[in-house]
């Protein structure tokens, strides 16, 4: 029997990752240090004078970043391959999907475009200092009605309609590459926005958060229920056409 371990199967949890500097996280920590043992360094100056909110692509991440980029893009892919081997569609592509990679730099003196501060913590819990905080897309669309998918998926009023959509975020501490308060989820985007259903339909399928390893979502019940989703789509899709048609007379 191979000792390879089907892809589902992996874990991997940010925690497990070493530092900038090598070091790994202990299972505990003096209120004097930070949790690889380091002296708790809490008045640290400011070291990033780039672009507030930038887009990345997954060439430019660095470190830990994108040690769970490369770990997650292959969790997902081999996700959508299996879906396509249980619902086959010869509109659905491997190659459809698209990759969006958004990075906003948080400090406390630094105020995002709504006016709001983005930062992240030290150790203590408490401190606040410097960080980016990334949100990261995976969506495979149905159909070419989102004029612009990047901005579909990002905006957080159900503007998004006919999609797969895996979203990782997390906050990474720029001094030592600490990944924090990090989220995967899964949706399934209809035929419809949200909007048009009054925002009284749930499109996430599932979702984790740092207390979890990172692909505890890639399951075979979260592919059962995006396959069936699917199949639901293309009923819905039809349906939709016959409106149109039925509207247009």
């Amino acid at each position: 029997m191979s000792n390879e371990l089907k892809f589902y199967e992996e874990r991997l949890h940010e925690r497990d990752l070493p530092n900038i500097n090598g070091q790994y996280r202990k299972g505990a920590r003096y209120s004097c240090q930070d949790w690889y043992g380091n002296k708790l360094v809490l008045d640290r100056p400011r070291t990033y004078f780039g672009e507030a909110f930038t887009a990345v692509k997954p060439d430019e991440l660095t470190f830990n970043t994108k040690t769970i980029f490369d770990y997650v893009d292959n969790q997902v892919r081999e996700f959508i391959k299996r879906l396509l081997i249980i619902v086959p569609d010869s509109n659905l592509e491997l190659d459809k999907l698209q990759v969006f990679i958004q990075r906003n730099y948080g400090h406390p003196d630094i105020h995002n475009r709504t006016g709001s501060s983005v930062y992240v913590y030290e150790d203590d819990g408490n401190t606040k200092t410097e960080g980016f905080h990334y949100d990261i897309f995976w969506a495979l669309p149905f159909s070419d009605r989102n004029r612009d998918l990047e901005y579909a998926v990002s905006n957080k009023y159900g503007n998004l309609c006919d999609a797969v959509v895996f979203k990782l975020e997390f906050n990474e501490r720029i001094h030592d590459g600490e990944i924090s308060f990090r989220y995967f989820s899964l949706y399934f985007n209809g035929i419809m926005t949200e909007e048009v259903h009054d925002k009284k339909i749930d499109t996430r399928i599932d979702c984790n958060n740092e207390n979890m390893s990172i692909n505890s979502i890639i399951t075979l019940e979260n592919l059962f229920r995006v396959g069936k989703k699917l199949i639901e789509y293309r009923q819905d899709e039809e349906l939709l056409r016959k409106a149109t048609l039925a509207f247009e007379q």
